[in-house]
C-alpha cells in the first residue's frame, strides 16, 4: 500500500473513532478498510483532472452514487452565505470578507463546526511543519 493511500486510511480510521463508528473499518488492513483503500485508489488515480472544481465534482458524484461501501451519501458544500458554517458560526453573509469585519461573540462559536475546522487545520499545519517534515530534513518557517 502507498503511503498516500496508507495515509487516507489512517485518517478516515481517526474520523470513525471520533464519531465512535470504528466497526466499519479494521486496522490489519484486511475486510472493509482493503476495499476501501482500494477504491480510494482506483479513484485518486482516475481523479486527475487540473481543474480542482471538476475533481472536487467527480469525488462528489463517485460518493453519490454509492461507490464506497458506506454507502450512497449527497454530500452539499455551501462556502458562504447563510447555511455555510461560517454563517452558522459568525453569522457573516458578505461574499468577500473585509479586514474591518467586526463580529459579536456568541456562546456557540466555541463549539461551531466552522471554528472547530480551522482549530484543526492550524494544528495538522504544525504537527506538519515542526514533527513530520522535518524528520524528512525539511525546514519549513
Amino acid at each position: 500500500m502507498n503511503k498516500f493511500l496508507k495515509l487516507c486510511f489512517y485518517t478516515i480510521l481517526i474520523f470513525n473513532i471520533a464519531l465512535a463508528s470504528s466497526k466499519t473499518l479494521t486496522i490489519n488492513g484486511t475486510g472493509d478498510s482493503q476495499e476501501l483503500l482500494t477504491k480510494l485508489g482506483e479513484k485518486f488515480e482516475t481523479f486527475r483532472d487540473e481543474d480542482e472544481a471538476i475533481r472536487h465534482k467527480k469525488w462528489l458524484d463517485s460518493i453519490k452514487n454509492g461507490d464506497f461501501s458506506f454507502g450512497s451519501v449527497d454530500l452539499k458544500y455551501i462556502a458562504k452565505g447563510e447555511g455555510s458554517w461560517k454563517y452558522q458560526a459568525i453569522k457573516q453573509d458578505k461574499a468577500i470578507d473585509q479586514d474591518d469585519d467586526m463580529f459579536e461573540f456568541a456562546d456557540d462559536f466555541m463549539d461551531s463546526d466552522w471554528r472547530l475546522f480551522h482549530v484543526a487545520l492550524k494544528a495538522h499545519r504544525f504537527d506538519l511543519i515542526n514533527n513530520i517534515l522535518p524528520k524528512y530534513g525539511i525546514c519549513v518557517s
